[in-house]
């Protein structure tokens, strides 16, 4: 996805079904954290599996993405308590 808005956004990211990732992608993905962490946001990813936790271990990007085990858990890092 790409960012065009000026307003400070807190996005929580379901990844929940997502099991492998490229570098790439994840290169990208990263891209648009620190664009929303620039305009005061964040980009935060949820319901990350144990597989998926182990590919961001492998190549570092767990030190760098918050992870959520479940939307319960990133509700409460939500300013209105609410994830889609």
């Amino acid at each position: 996805f790409d960012l065009e808005c000026n307003e400070h956004f807190r996005v929580a990211l379901d990844v929940g079904g997502v099991t492998d990732v490229n570098l790439l992608s994840l290169a990208h993905l990263a891209g648009q954290m620190w664009e929303l962490r620039d305009r005061g946001g964040d980009l935060r990813l949820v319901g990350v599996s144990a597989s998926l936790r182990k590919v961001l271990s492998s190549c570092g990007a767990d030190k760098l993405f918050v992870c959520y085990g479940s939307r319960e858990e990133a509700r409460r890092w939500s300013p209105s308590g609410t994830v889609p």
